[in-house]
């Protein structure tokens, strides 16, 4: 086995065109406003801790469905055959209970018809998320509030824009997003080393349908793969990230109003809808202050982030109730989205963390540990609970055995004669 500086350990619980630093829009040359310093670098900061969260989708939506290196179309429903091991780098911090279905959903020019088979008792959940980290619908067989009874059969729902007007077809569900661009998630249960289950989960994941509605109407049952709406993503330089989050913000700006009024403030520093983000003509003095800016950004998220992002119990990182529903606490979102990529909302897929065992000690792979549960402190789920190890950097641990975790749902778990574990 190989060994590790430490080990995170989580509790899952399933409830359920190229473009550089500049981008011109403007027809006049980029002037400084008249701003100190100190303005100057607040508003680095703000730009900062509000722009992470969307800046990390928007560095996922470039790497997976843009440049040479996609692994999705967008549309077209993406699946992960088989768990996730310590090889795998998809995404950091997966479990190992289920296989993934995803992909990135464009509806701005016409809805999406989405078609999820019957999967019976087998756990399945969806995650639909916007650009801006709104996970603004859950689906899923054994979900702790929803629909769910249509969600124990075969169930079809079209995506359409806030604006869409039209005729639903007949036995479809209408789900409005709060913008074209959306991120689906899927995951499904797999019993692990059973090749036999891994299969009949396979034949599930391919009987999925995405279709956009004008050929749905018409009897097609294929999926349409759609370009791109969004440029590539790239940042150069120092102050690349600013960069980036103009191309983003110019072209899509967020739907949320409230959103909206809160970025005008960054047009003082060039950034957002018609403004030109020229980092080349800065004069040294601005430039320095951005720096300091994002700087303090960064410092803020990192603080956050030790801290924890929700409450702390008996040393277990527990998350926050507003995850993956952030409001306008993008401090939080930016914070949980980098440390966590596509997060859902805690009544829908719950993580639990620790670093350290009772005696502030961090977990070290040269260890045995025991962890016991009073029969009224087994985690709660609808669907199943699980124990995860992961590397420092939230990847799973090289393992012989590839045991990587272990649940309720695991052969041969034993409970004592009191009900505890």
């Amino acid at each position: 086995m190989k060994t590790l500086s430490y080990y995170t350990l989580a509790i899952g619980t399933a409830l359920f065109f190229s473009a550089a630093a500049s981008y011109s829009q403007a027809d006049t040359p980029q002037k400084e406003a008249s701003l100190s310093t100190a303005q100057i670098t607040q508003l680095a900061e703000d730009a900062y801790t509000y722009g992470l969260g969307p800046m990390v989708y928007y560095r996922l939506y470039s790497e997976q469905v843009i440049r040479d290196t996609k692994t999705q179309e967008v549309n077209k429903i993406t699946h992960r055959r088989k768990l996730s091991g310590h090889e795998e780098r998809g995404g950091q911090a997966p479990n190992h209970d289920t296989i993934y279905s995803l992909t990135w959903f464009d509806v701005g020019d016409e809805p999406l018809v989405v078609q999820i088979p019957n999967y019976k008792d087998r756990f399945y959940g969806i995650q639909l998320t916007s650009m801006f980290q709104d996970n603004f619908q859950n689906i899923g067989n054994s979900m702790a509030y929803g629909n769910r009874d249509a969600y124990h059969k075969e169930y079809t729902f079209m995506l359409a824009t806030q604006d869409w007007q039209g005729e639903v077809p007949e036995g479809v569900e209408l789900v409005r997003s709060p913008g074209a661009i959306i991120h689906f998630l899927q995951r499904t249960y797999v019993t692990p080393n059973d090749a036999d289950d891994l299969s009949l989960a396979n034949i599930l994941q391919d009987k999925h349908l995405s279709v956009p509605l004008s050929a749905w109407n018409m009897g097609v049952r294929d999926a349409i793969v759609h370009e791109p709406r969004l440029p590539n993503l790239v940042e150069d330089g120092e102050l690349g990230f600013l960069g980036g989050l103009n191309i983003l913000l110019n072209a899509y700006p967020p739907a949320n109003k409230a959103e909206q009024e809160y970025i005008e403030q960054f047009k003082a520093i060039n950034i957002g809808t018609g403004k030109d983000f020229d980092s080349g003509s800065l004069s040294a003095e601005t430039r320095e202050a951005l720096l300091a800016g994002i700087e303090q950004g960064k410092k803020k998220v990192d603080a956050l982030q030790k801290k924890g992002l929700g409450y702390t119990l008996n040393g277990w990182a527990f998350m926050d109730d507003r995850q993956g529903n952030y409001g306008s606490d993008y401090l939080l979102r930016g914070a949980s989205v980098s440390l966590g990529g596509i997060v859902p909302r805690p009544q829908f897929n719950s993580y639990t963390l620790t670093f350290k065992d009772k005696s502030g000690e961090l977990l070290s792979g040269k260890n045995n540990y025991k962890i016991h549960f009073n029969k009224e402190e087994i985690p709660q789920a609808t669907a199943f609970w699980s124990l995860t190890a992961y590397t420092p950097d939230f990847w799973l641990p090289e393992l012989e055995d590839k045991r990587y975790k272990l649940s309720n749902l695991s052969p041969g778990i034993a409970y004592n004669k009191d009900g505890s574990l």
